[in-house]
Parts: C-alpha cells; sequence; structure tokens
C-alpha cells in the first residue's frame, strides 16, 4: 500500500478519477461489444429464461458478501472511535473498491481509505493502522481459503484430467502465500524488515533503477513501520482478530460461490460442483 502523507500522490488520483472512469467505460463497452456481437440474440435468451430466483439469490449471497466485509472493517475501526457508525464503513468499504477499480494497479484504494478516515475525524496513524489490519485480514482469509479450496480439490481429484490446471493453480497459490508471508515477516519482524529494505535498494540501485536512494528508503521504511505499528494492536488483540478471520473466510465462501449458483440459474448442465465453482 502508498502512503497517503505526499498531498501530491493524493491530488494525482483526484486528477485521474474522471479519465480512468471514462477508459474503463470504454474498454467494458467494447468488450461486451466483442462478446455479444455473434450471439446477443442466444445470450438475450439465456438471460430471459434464466431461473430468476437463483438470480435473486446470488444478488443476496453479494449483499451478504458486503455486509461482512463491512462489519469487519467496522469492527476495526470502532476499535479507534467508539462511536463509529456503521454506514460509514460500508461508504469507505465502497471507495475502496471504486478507487482501486479505477487506479493503476489498484494502488489507490486504501490511500483514499486513509483519507476518507482522516475526514471522519479518526488520526491519519490511526487510519492507516485499520486500512492495514483490513488488508491483513483480506489476504489471510484468501490465502486460508484458498488452502481449504485447494485441500478438497486434490482430496477429490476435481482436476485429475486438467494436470496443466493444477499446476497452474499451485503457482499461483504458491505466489500468493510468499506475498502473504513476506508481509508478515515485515509487519512483525522489525530486523526482517530492515534487512528487506537494505536489500532491496541495494539491489535496485545497482541497477540505477532509483533516482533518490535516501528518499526512497525512508519512505519505505515509513511504511514498514506502519505495518509493524498494525501489527502490534493484532499481537495485543489476538481473540478479536482470530474472530474477524473467520468472518472474512465466510464472507469469502459467500462471494465464491455466487459463480456456481448463477452456472444453476442459466440452466447449464455441467460437472461443475460447488467446490470447484
Amino acid at each position: 500500500m502508498k502512503e497517503i502523507s505526499n498531498k501530491d500522490y493524493l491530488n494525482d488520483v483526484m486528477k485521474n478519477v474522471k479519465r480512468n472512469s471514462i477508459i474503463i467505460l470504454i474498454v467494458t463497452i467494447v468488450v461486451l461489444y466483442f462478446i455479444l456481437k455473434d450471439n446477443f440474440r442466444q445470450t438475450l435468451d439465456i438471460l430471459i429464461g434464466a431461473n430468476q430466483w437463483l438470480i435473486l439469490l446470488t444478488f443476496v449471497m453479494y449483499g451478504v458478501y458486503l455486509f461482512l466485509e463491512t462489519y469487519i472493517f467496522h469492527l476495526i475501526a470502532r476499535e479507534y472511535k467508539k462511536d463509529y457508525p456503521f454506514i460509514k464503513s460500508f461508504s469507505i468499504n465502497m471507495v475502496n473498491k471504486f478507487f482501486s477499480g479505477i487506479t493503476p494497479l489498484a494502488t489507490g484504494g486504501e490511500p483514499m481509505q486513509v483519507y476518507e478516515l482522516k475526514q471522519d475525524g479518526i488520526r491519519m496513524t490511526d487510519g492507516t493502522n485499520i486500512v492495514i489490519q483490513n488488508f491483513m485480514l483480506y489476504q489471510l482469509g484468501l490465502v486460508f481459503f484458498g488452502l481449504i479450496a485447494i485441500i478438497f480439490n486434490y482430496s477429490f481429484h476435481l482436476f485429475n484430467n486438467v494436470e496443466f490446471l493444477k499446476l497452474l493453480v499451485l503457482v499461483g497459490f504458491g505466489i500468493h502465500l510468499v506475498m502473504v508471508l513476506l508481509l508478515l515477516l515485515v509487519s512483525f519482524n522489525k530486523r526482517f524488515s530492515a534487512g528487506v529494505v537494505k536489500f532491496g535498494i541495494k539491489v535496485l540501485s545497482k541497477f540505477k533503477l532509483l533516482r533518490d536512494t535516501d528518499k526512497t528508503k525512508e519512505k519505505i521504511e515509513k511504511s514498514c513501520e506502519k505495518f509493524y505499528n498494525g501489527a502490534q494492536h493484532i499481537r495485543e488483540n489476538k481473540r478479536e482478530f482470530f474472530i474477524k478471520l473467520i468472518i472474512r473466510i465466510i464472507s469469502f465462501l459467500f462471494y465464491y460461490s455466487i459463480p456456481f449458483f448463477i452456472t444453476l440459474a442459466i440452466g447449464e448442465k455441467t460437472d461443475l460442483t460447488l467446490w470447484i465453482s
């Protein structure tokens, strides 16, 4: 996550909102055109003939996912401001989704959350800790859910006839797992994070990829310090963090089940099961 104390960065994000929104709209229209141009009538017939109750169920499931996601954020925010309203937590959750969607590499979501929290009277340091804890929960929940899914899939040999897919899933999960472990090490071990920063700066400097080594090092060290402070809060509230993690995993269960019910709704007869949807 990028640091939001830099006003220039925030201004750049705001200036690019309109432009990026227009680009996303144009790309979406173009993609939909090429997807539907040859089978528009057939696609329309499938949508009209879909089971409306199952379609409604998918909307309900997504609503539950959003509620649980917001509830997690709300629980964290209330640890820093007891009277923080739920509707504000929902608004900030939507801010994250919007700005992550319109900024390159989804870099604008978390900084804008910190900014909005500050507008609501929460100190920037506390706001950063709230966002970092929420980010950690998301990553841990994703890895845990992915691990359970892989165990089930391999136990029942669901990818038995698609060796490449099995390999692709393992590689993707492995990369994500390594990134989460690095995040945890940076968050909970100051010596490790300092070593990572030093090594990273050295490598980038060697290849002349840094203009201002000292400034970059200071910026990264500040980010690592924020992760460490957020981790300290987690260490002091382990039980509460574990409860939030369980809620996060349940939210993913609702979210990743949606494709299965959409498939049922359109009457597609396949071997798809809830475990591999």
